[in-house]
């Protein structure tokens, strides 16, 4: 090899050792942003789904639950007074 070829290598080495140091640096930026996020993220899904005790799923899970079973007897409710009273009025037109 002559000079100039080892010239031309060691040239070449140094352009990708700055674009090593270019790629080091944005990894290191990126790395600084996601860790934070990553704990973020993280006490969000504690929150959505809890850590041994209801999480937010659960508890929208419940109260719809709990909403529906309060309209089913509420028609239950209303159903059972429509039958009551017009088994009245039978019984009072009957006499």
């Amino acid at each position: 090899m002559t000079n100039d070829e080892h010239q031309a290598i060691h040239q070449r080495l140094d352009r990708h050792g700055e674009k090593l140091e270019q790629i080091i640096e944005a990894l290191a930026t990126h790395t600084a942003v996601c860790e934070p996020m990553q704990s973020r993220l993280e006490a969000i899904g504690l929150s959505l789904y809890g850590n041994g005790r209801a999480g937010l799923i659960t508890r929208v899970d419940r109260l719809e639950t709990s909403r529906r079973l309060a309209g089913q007897m509420v028609a239950a409710l209303v159903g059972l007074m429509t039958g009551a009273a017009g088994t009245a009025v039978a019984w009072l037109l009957e006499r």
